[in-house]
């Protein structure tokens, strides 16, 4: 027992400790114990670069950071040029400062020094993100802006993890400038380039890059990734050659060929594909194409494939496409599968179409209900037979798919509701939810406490010791732990809290006599305001972003400081205004649109939400968060088709360790009945973010879990 009280205190210190030298960079002099020099003006900028040479890792970590505070163009090249300091910390640090810089001054020499730290991978024990991961977010941040520095250094770079990185990043980006640089890279040398480059033209799905992938589709090396880049453009010049190419010698290549005239959906496909059915060298890939054309002619030639000698995947693909065609012949087929009880449940582990992978949790009854669903009302009257037959679980199946096709469900009532609202990140009233579940369990009042970090841990709080604290009142995660140690674990927790509180009090009056002796110093007033920000202290740190305005005119940083601060002071409507000053000033920076909305959403104008977030994505179109928040305004609004359209596309952009795009798009379901769906949603969830994710949230999926499944029973 004394161990885990032990090692729970230890935590909770390291996470202190890591705050506060996590806000060393900012505030100069924060770590006890060390000597920070203190770079008051733009006149010490010189000092703070010629610190970048010195031998103490920590002096050259302390002129990084100010930098990035102060530092105007003079200070970029100084930044870019830290590469190959041997301290990680100030690598990191100086990619956090060329970001600063580069809002500030909006020189892409700062965007260019960020691609310079490109592939650093190096890890420190203790870390969870690499110099090369910081310089991705940073470039993402300004996708638009940082167009020009990635396609220069794909194009020139010398480094080939530089250059390779930069054409990831590029690819996430999608945007059209760089087709023509990707096509010139069609004829690099090193293979991995090559590859990157074709899968970068199909993702940015532009037509000019049809005639240079075709004219690959028959090189042996390279002709399978061009096809299905020709897929993903879906470009009509490209059917003929990709029909000619089902005649190829090499079954890939006619694999490949099928799949992608699947995707392009071009009715000339349909005959070509039919007389390949019969070809057992080419799996399910034809099957597929044709039900992704969804063309009549492919019934009659699809139902004998529903001959249970057939393989299992074979039939479970059938039923899939006569499902997506929708005609009315295949439903007595169909139906005649349905009520052979000798075709067994088996569980298909998982198969790749051109759309996505297809989870292991389908078999062939259940595709085949689904199938009939779909086809909808010619069903009905071969199901109503069936209803009438001696084996009581295919009556029983055959009347639940009628319910669906008439909209009917007598056991409507039993299916568990979203009871919670999809989470939402707003910091500040996490932070202030967690305060109460502290002093809750102290006080002893446990369910109290439970709720508040529950409701703190929705708003996306899940930073200090809130998750560790919910671990503690589970009794299934430590059963051990008495009344008294959960006490004297949150008692340490407020110890943390009290010393930080104590630190951000000092750097206060620090920087108060510093305003005093220079009240024209805009640099101190920006200062202290950032103090104040993090000690929640929002309505000093709104005056003080005002004074720092006034003296030195405003920036998009700083608007956009101010605005958080009126946010999280729930000011929204002065937030929003702060918000679309800065953008004004920054009209391509995602950020401020989606910061905005977030502001719209707090206030339930959900439709001006929307719109910001759109407008974010188009800017930007990896921000999660931009996709999560509108999935969460489209539920407010009840269009939950495209809430969870919003929700998919966020799981997809989502950064390691953010599952919850999954757990919402899981209530949606339940919520319109999509039972089945909302079930591979929340185990979806369960086996990605078991490691990494608040218990609260795992207790909640599984519970979940078990409603579904017992419904189904």
């Amino acid at each position: 027992m004394a161990k885990q009280i032990k090692y729970l205190k230890s935590v909770s210190i390291i996470i202190l400790m890591l705050f506060l030298s996590g806000c060393s960079a900012i505030f100069p002099g924060y770590m006890g114990g060390r000597d920070w020099k203190n770079y008051k003006c733009y006149t010490e900028q010189v000092s703070a670069i010629n610190d970048l040479k010195d031998k103490d890792w920590f002096v050259r970590l302390t002129a990084t950071g100010s930098l990035g505070v102060l530092g105007g163009e003079e200070a970029i090249e100084p930044l870019s040029n830290l590469t190959s300091d041997p301290n990680f910390y100030v690598r990191k640090e100086a990619v956090k400062s060329l970001d600063k810089t580069f809002l500030r001054t909006r020189s892409q020499k700062a965007l260019a020094g960020v691609t310079n730290y490109l592939g650093d991978v190096a890890l420190p024990i203790g870390e969870n993100e690499t110099v090369d991961s910081v310089a991705e977010g940073s470039l993402l941040r300004y996708a638009k802006d940082a167009v020009s520095s990635l396609i220069s250094a794909a194009l020139n770079g010398k480094n080939p993890k530089i250059k390779t990185r930069a054409m990831e990043i590029l690819i996430k980006i999608s945007d059209s400038r760089s087709v023509e640089p990707f096509i010139s890279l069609l004829q690099d040398k090193d293979s991995n380039i090559r590859m990157l480059a074709i899968n970068a033209l199909g993702t940015l799905e532009d037509k000019r890059a049809t005639e240079p992938l075709l004219a690959l589709t028959k090189d042996k090396k390279w002709g399978g990734l061009a096809i299905g880049a020709l897929a993903r453009i879906k470009d009509e010049k490209s059917v003929e050659p990709l029909i000619l190419l089902l005649k190829e010698k090499k079954p890939d290549f006619r694999d490949s060929a099928a799949r992608a005239l699947g995707r392009i959906k071009d009715k000339r496909a349909v005959e070509p594909l039919v007389a390949l059915l019969n070809d057992k060298t080419l799996g399910v890939s034809v099957i597929v194409a044709l039900g992704e054309l969804k063309d009549t002619r492919a019934v009659e030639p699809l139902v004998p494939l529903l001959n249970r000698k057939n393989k299992v995947m074979t039939v479970w693909w059938v039923a899939w496409a006569l499902g997506e065609i929708k005609d009315p012949r295949a439903a007595k087929p169909l139906v005649d599968v349905l009520v052979d009880e000798r075709v067994e449940k088996t569980e298909i582990l998982s198969y790749g179409n051109p759309d996505k992978v297809w989870i292991a949790t389908q078999s062939i009854p259940r595709q085949v209900d689904e199938a009939l669903v779909k086809i909808g009302e010619p069903a009905v009257s071969c199901l109503e037979e069936v209803t009438k037959g001696r084996n009581a679980r295919i009556r029983l199946r055959a009347s639940r798919i009628l319910e669906k096709i008439r909209g009917t469900s007598p056991q409507s009532d039993k299916r568990p509701q979203a009871t919670r609202e999809p989470y939402f990140e707003d910091i500040a009233e996490g932070k202030e939810c967690e305060k109460r579940g502290i002093d809750y369990v102290v006080e002893g009042k446990f369910e109290e406490a439970k709720k508040e970090f529950e409701k703190a841990l929705d708003y996306g709080y899940t930073q200090s010791l809130s998750s560790y604290e919910l671990d503690t009142l589970n009794k299934t995660i430590h059963p051990l732990l008495t009344k008294e140690d959960i006490i004297a674990v949150t008692a340490s927790t407020q110890q943390s809290f009290r010393i930080m509180e104590k630190n951000l009090n000092e750097e206060i009056a620090r920087y108060s006599k510093l305003i005093t002796e220079n009240p024209g110093s805009f640099r101190n007033y920006l200062s202290r305001a950032n103090v104040y920000f993090h000690n929640d202290q929002y309505e000093q740190a709104i005056s003080d972003y005002g004074k720092v305005i006034q003296l030195n005119s405003g920036s998009t940083e700083i608007y956009l400081k101010r605005g958080d601060a009126y946010f999280r002071d729930g000011q929204y409507d002065r937030a929003i205004a702060d918000y679309s000053e800065a953008i004004k000033l920054y009209p391509d920076f995602a950020e401020s649109r989606l910061k905005r909305g977030d502001a719209y959403f707090r206030q339930g104008r959900y439709e001006q939400a929307i719109n910001n977030y759109t407008e974010a994505i188009q800017l930007n179109r990896t921000l999660t968060n931009a996709y999560l928040n509108r999935g969460n305004a489209y539920f407010k609004l009840s269009q939950y088709e495209q809430a969870i359209s919003d929700y998919e596309s966020a799981a997809t952009w989502a950064p390691p360790g953010l599952f919850m795009p999954y757990f919402n798009r899981a209530l949606v379901y339940a919520k319109i009945g999509s039972l089945e769906q909302a079930r591979q949603s929340y185990e979806i969830f369960l086996g990605e973010a078991s490691a990494s994710t608040a218990n609260f949230y795992l207790q909640q999926a599984r519970q979940r879990i078990t409603e579904l499944k017992g419904n189904d029973e």
